[in-house]
């Protein structure tokens, strides 16, 4: 049997803050403004780590059971989105390509969670074995030259680790950050504060940050390409824990933004795209006010979509279509003849 766990406010706290800083994150790379110190920094702060604390989470909560259904799910949210994107950006001012190997901008994510699940079952039978591969291949997966954007399939190798972590030793990894001494909670956000202000010194380049680029791509060598994603990933997992271990117990108006954040995740780039054409160039993004712009945007954005009609649409519609896409696969155990 399965082992359930009441709900933890912790979680939704957690998703309800990286939603946030997700949303943030794609309107302040919508004024293309990565070479623009103002907002370059606090995109620096908030790539270094939001999709791997969000892959965490999404390993924390992973279940096993009915994994067929679970992978139908965002097999529709990817199809459904991807067409659905495709008619946003043609109505739109915008140049955005479209490939059939490769999802929307976005997207990603969803494809990264079917590779994921595939991969739960076997790691949960070997999981300490799958933790250790699983960094081993996020560190090397940059020294293919073929890696980048198709199938997802980088990403999904570069954030593999943090899902199987999550799944396998995610709730003792967040209990144990809840645990800690709020002096060592306070030191450890200084520091991962002070390693962003070096990664945003150094002026990174943000293939690094987005894991979607092989090393020869990055213009790294093996050694270099190595050592520079281990030492990303270190700091991806200590900022997560870090964060983690600030989540209140109690519920607070973040734990309803996350529990709705599936919703919030796949519409808000509707909202992005839209506002895309009206914000500053790379030139005018280096204003306060851009980012006084973006932050705004981004806080009505989450506001209006953590409503419940956005997020319970949105599952009562994949959930409903994978009953029946799943359906044909599941045998139905019948007794024998003369059996009752």
């Amino acid at each position: 049997m399965p082992t359930t766990f009441p709900r933890d406010q912790r979680l939704d706290s957690a998703k309800g803050i990286l939603i946030g800083l997700v949303v943030l994150g794609h309107l302040l790379e919508a004024t293309s403004a990565w070479h623009a110190d103002l907002i370059r920094l606090p995109l620096t702060m908030i790539y270094m780590f939001h999709m791997p604390a969000f892959v965490f989470l999404s390993g924390i909560t992973a279940k096993r059971d009915n994994l067929l259904k679970r992978i139908a799910t965002f097999t529709i949210l990817l199809l459904t989105f991807q067409a659905l994107y495709y008619f946003a950006v043609r109505l739109l001012p915008l140049e955005r390509d479209f490939s059939a190997f490769m999802p929307f901008w976005i997207l990603w994510f969803l494809l990264g969670m079917i590779w994921w699940l595939l991969l739960l079952p076997l790691a949960m039978k070997v999981p300490r074995t799958a933790v250790a591969t699983s960094f081993a291949i996020a560190i090397a997966a940059g020294a293919i030259d073929v890696m980048g954007y198709a199938f997802s399939i980088s990403r999904a190798l570069v954030f593999l680790p943090f899902f199987i972590t999550g799944a396998v030793y995610g709730r003792q990894i967040l209990d144990a950050a809840t645990n800690i001494s709020m002096k060592w909670k306070v030191s450890a956000a200084v520091l991962c504060c002070a390693l962003g202000l070096i990664l945003f010194s150094t002026d990174i380049h943000q293939g690094w940050l987005y894991g979607s680029y092989s090393f020869d791509r990055l213009n790294a060598g093996t050694a270099e390409g190595l050592a520079t994603r281990a030492g990303l990933l270190a700091i991806a997992a200590l900022t997560t824990f870090a964060v983690l271990s600030l989540m209140p117990q109690q519920k607070n108006p973040a734990t309803v933004i996350g529990r709705r954040s599936l919703g919030i995740f796949v519409l808000h780039g509707f909202v992005v795209l839209a506002a895309t054409p009206l914000l500053p160039g790379p030139i005018g993004a280096n204003n306060i006010w851009a980012l006084v712009a973006c932050a705004a945007i981004a806080i009505v954005t989450i506001s209006v979509l953590a409503a419940p009609p956005f997020d319970r649409g949105v599952r009562l519609y994949t959930s409903k279509l994978a009953q029946l896409s799943a359906r044909p696969f599941q045998q139905e155990v019948r007794p024998a003849a003369g059996q009752r």
